[in-house]
């Protein structure tokens, strides 16, 4: 899961962890957003029930993303783990690339769309990998986001980096990333398509 709930010894306060970051809240707090960020993940999914396509699943949510949160350049080279989690994207509304990351596969796997996080080192970036029937598949929504993405005038979601293969990343200049061993993007049917 990408969101762990525990109480600490003491009983006085539960930890949240999210991706590589761990915050002590108090028992209020913790109510508080656990609540808020379930609101906002039914909100994310609301117009999708009954639907069995999983790209459209996954459009959707992507869509979602890109519409309601903002990039945060004050968070690109803040240490602390603010603007990281799926709570800054989808309760705050501000985040960094693993903000984003991290809201997408939350919102993902309530849909039932495994996901995995990939790694850029060189880049000092994130994105998304999906599998989507018996293929994987590159999704970077931060760079979809207009303020990163400098869409089109007029156009407010951009799709440029939604379902590619490797070869199709590559091509736009996103580098030195890790999959963990999970198999090659190598499906091109998404490459070209206009979402």
């Amino acid at each position: 899961a990408v969101i762990r709930w525990r109480r600490n010894a003491n009983g006085s306060a539960r930890l949240t962890r999210i991706t590589d970051f761990t915050y002590a809240i108090g028992a209020a707090d913790y109510a508080r957003c656990r609540q808020e960020l379930e609101t906002a993940a039914r909100e994310a999914v609301a117009g999708i029930e009954g639907c069995s396509d999983p790209v459209a699943k996954a459009l959707h949510l992507h869509d979602y993303i890109v519409r309601t949160c903002e990039y945060d350049r004050r968070g690109k080279n803040n240490p602390l783990p603010i603007y990281r989690t799926a709570y800054d994207v989808l309760v705050r509304h501000r985040a960094v690339c693993e903000g984003y990351v991290m809201a997408y596969r939350y919102l993902l796997a309530l849909v039932g769309i495994e996901s995995e996080e990939v790694i850029s080192k060189p880049m000092k970036h994130c994105w998304s990998y999906l599998h989507i029937g018996a293929n994987w598949y590159h999704v970077d929504v931060t760079w979809d986001d207009p303020i990163r993405a400098r869409a089109t005038p007029g156009k407010t979601i951009s799709d440029r980096y939604f379902l590619l293969s490797d070869a199709a990343m590559r091509g736009k200049r996103h580098h030195g990333w890790d999959v963990r061993g999970l198999p090659a993007a190598d499906d091109t049917r998404y490459d070209r398509v206009e979402w």
